[in-house]
C-alpha cells in the first residue's frame, strides 16, 4: 500500500512574530495526518530555519511541509541567494549561530537548494513509518538513540 502523500505551503513576511506561526502551521498539518510523533522535532527545525530566513535575509519566507512515501520534508524558502553555513561549535556558550547544527542533529537529512531565480530553499527530512510498523524511526535510519529527556 502506498503511504498517503500530501503537501501544504504558506508564505509569511520577514517578521520575527511569524516564526511561531510557521511552527503552528507545521504542527497543525502533521497532527491532521496523525504524525504527532514528528511534531516536536519538526517544530524545532522549522523554528530554526524560519528564524534564519527572517534574521539573515529580511525577505518573505515560505514554509512547505509535505509527505512523500515514508518521508516528511520541511522546506523554508527565501529570496536571498546567500547560502547558509554552519557556525563552528565551540566550548563557549553561544546564544546564536547553532541553528543548522540543531537541524543536522535532529533531522534524518537536510540540505540547501539554490533557486535559479535567485533565492534558496533549506530543507530537512524525517523518516516516518506507519503507526503499526515494527521499527522505530531510529532503527529505520540505522541510528541508535537513547530515550529523549
Amino acid at each position: 500500500m502506498n503511504p498517503e502523500q500530501w503537501s501544504y505551503t504558506h508564505t509569511w513576511a520577514a517578521d520575527p512574530t511569524h516564526v511561531s506561526r510557521a511552527r503552528a502551521f507545521v504542527s497543525t498539518h502533521l497532527t491532521l495526518h496523525g504524525l504527532t510523533d514528528v511534531v516536536p522535532d519538526a517544530q524545532l527545525v522549522v523554528s530554526e530555519l524560519a528564524t534564519n530566513a527572517v534574521m539573515h535575509t529580511g525577505t518573505p519566507f515560505t514554509v512547505t511541509v509535505e509527505r512523500r512515501d515514508h518521508t516528511v520534508t520541511l522546506q523554508v524558502s527565501d529570496q536571498s541567494p546567500d547560502l547558509p553555513h554552519m557556525a563552528g561549535r565551540s566550548a563557549d556558550l553561544q546564544t546564536s549561530g547553532l541553528g543548522l547544527h540543531v537541524v543536522h542533529d535532529i533531522s534524518d537529512a537536510w540540505g540547501v537548494t539554490s533557486d535559479p531565480s535567485g533565492g534558496k530553499s533549506v530543507w530537512a527530512s524525517f523518516v516516518v513509518v506507519a503507526p503499526d510498523a515494527a521499527p522505530s524511526r531510529a532503527v529505520a535510519t540505522g541510528v541508535q538513540v537513547g530515550p529523549r529527556a
